[in-house]
């Protein structure tokens, strides 16, 4: 699931509402996701707040690629380790 959140947020920035229909999970468990992935320093946000609406968004964006992908190729390799 984390690895189709940074999928969807690589090239362009998504809300929570997006990724929650794109990925057909429950926003508890988005946010759960979300949390774990920024607190690792893969995802990053930027926060807006909408006037009209006087709500505040933040939308969601893959920090870097590379940086990701070694992220979790480490991630990978120690798991794999006994």
């Amino acid at each position: 699931m984390r690895l189709k959140i940074l999928s969807l947020c690589l090239n362009d920035e998504k809300t929570s509402k997006q990724l929650r229909d794109a990925l057909g999970i429950s926003k508890p468990l988005l946010i759960s996701h979300l949390r774990k992935l920024t607190n690792t320093g893969l995802l990053e946000y930027r926060v807006e707040f909408d006037e009209k609406r006087m709500i505040v968004r933040k939308y969601y964006k893959t920090k870097n690629i590379d940086l990701c992908m070694m992220e979790i190729l480490e991630k990978i390799i120690s798991e794999m380790e006994p």
